[in-house]
């Protein structure tokens, strides 16, 4: 579990479809925020401030991974182009 600031919660639901659900009272609500495709698994979630977040989504049975990253305080989450 992470969190951006005081009363907001996020964690990950390694369901049938991989997710990030956030909870903004203190736990009581929950609402998902980000869904993946079933084969992938939300592998780190973090926060580096209280707006920025990031997340690893990795595609079970390939090695590819993708970075997920939040500007809002984790209410929207997007994949990021990594160049090689």
């Amino acid at each position: 579990m992470a969190g951006p600031q005081a009363g907001v919660i996020l964690a990950s639901d390694q369901g049938p479809d991989p997710s990030i659900v956030a909870s903004r009272d203190g736990g009581r609500n929950w609402a998902t925020v980000y869904r993946g495709p079933s084969q992938d698994a939300l592998s780190e979630l973090g926060f580096t401030s209280a707006t920025q977040g990031v997340a690893i989504v990795s595609t079970v049975g390939n090695g590819e991974a993708t970075l997920l990253m939040t500007h809002d305080g984790g209410r929207s989450w997007q994949p990021v182009a990594l160049g090689h």
